[in-house]
């Protein structure tokens, strides 16, 4: 009898504690990843591509992209900046490679050639003088019937393949593009060459002028592609590089400051505001680092047997050693709460 009071007397105290105004620190454990503030990525991927992009971690945006797509038989090189590659540092703005399309260099140099003729050909008209008579205008033909001939050829058999599905219609496309501009090459030289038998040049000043218009126009716009080549880095940070079965990347990353994602139990987030505290302990060293709250994300997956969500902290004074893609044990304080919410926390059974 005594023995069954004496338990009475241990649950009701227990009972009691329970409602008693004793606060706990309601806290929990978690194992979080580091990641730089931001991380610019260029990557060569397998079939020649190349892919450059710039993450955010704390916004969790991707800032920029941008794909460098080339012609099927393109050479295509990078050279890397000799004076920045051996650095492991980089600032921003700094160029740290070019892509060399012989494609386009090739473009470049025919349509400044032409460019230069169609100059002097303007200068002479307008001087009322004319070619070498007609001896120099026939040899402008038999080139420009040459390579008539040559794209014409080109022009038929890639509209066989095309049919075919053996090329793609860009190339085809750029293909006939020349065909169609060696044609008009030929009519132009003709013209050029009647106009100088009979001594007149009717609209030929004009004609001249839409040409040099139309390639300065072409000439600048591959002229700005070409410096689209030339890559600069947008942020400040540490330089490095990968290699594995998906081709080469070169990273930067911006470590002035590091963004921890925290997995946590989807229960948990319902006890994390702005005034929570999220405590770091590096394994190597006596020392306990504090980041910044930022965010929680509503997005949920799976960890083991838990359903978890993101918590997403940002530490800005130093990093004290840690390094993008590291592990750390963290605590994440949720402030004090009173015995009874204490118990509801841990033993996870809603207790009404």
């Amino acid at each position: 009898m005594l023995r069954s009071f004496v338990a009475l007397l241990i649950v009701a105290a227990l009972v009691a504690c329970i409602f008693l105004p004793i606060d706990l620190p309601y806290e929990f454990k978690s194992v979080a990843r580091v990641y730089p503030i931001q991380k610019w990525e260029l990557q060569k991927n397998n079939d020649g591509s190349l892919v450059s992009s710039l993450h955010n971690y704390r916004t969790g945006l991707l800032r920029d992209y941008s794909s460098f797509q080339f012609d099927r038989g393109d050479v295509v090189n990078i050279q890397f900046n000799p004076d920045q590659i051996a650095e492991s540092r980089i600032d921003s703005g700094t160029m740290i490679a070019t892509i060399y399309s012989n494609s386009l260099s090739e473009k470049l140099i025919n349509l400044k050639n032409q460019l230069s003729v169609e100059r002097a050909n303007l200068q002479k008209e307008r001087a009322g003088e004319k070619i070498e008579i007609i001896s120099q205008a026939q040899e402008n033909l038999k080139r420009a019937e040459g390579n008539l001939i040559y794209y014409d050829k080109s022009y038929k058999r890639a509209k066989k393949l095309v049919g075919e599905g053996l090329i793609a219609k860009t190339h085809f496309e750029q293909i006939e593009g020349d065909y169609i501009n060696a044609k008009n090459d030929v009519e132009v030289v003709k013209k050029q060459i009647s106009i100088q038998s009979t001594g007149e040049k009717p609209e030929q000043i004009q004609l001249t002028q839409s040409r040099i218009t139309a390639l300065s126009k072409e000439i600048s716009f591959l002229e700005t592609t070409s410096n689209f080549y030339n890559l600069n880095a947008p942020i400040s940070g540490n330089l490095r590089f990968e290699s594995d079965l998906d081709g080469d990347r070169m990273i930067v990353e911006d470590t002035s400051e590091f963004i921890i994602a925290v997995p946590i139990e989807l229960k948990n987030r319902f006890y994390i505001n702005e005034k929570v505290s999220i405590e770091l302990d590096l394994v190597d060293r006596d020392t306990t680092i504090i980041a910044e709250f930022v965010e929680v994300s509503r997005q949920t997956s799976q960890l083991s047997n838990s359903v978890v969500v993101m918590l997403k902290a940002c530490i800005s004074n130093g990093g004290f050693g840690l390094s993008p893609g590291m592990p750390v044990a963290c605590r994440v304080n949720c402030g004090d709460v009173r015995l009874l919410e204490y118990l509801k926390r841990s033993i996870k059974v809603e207790i009404k």
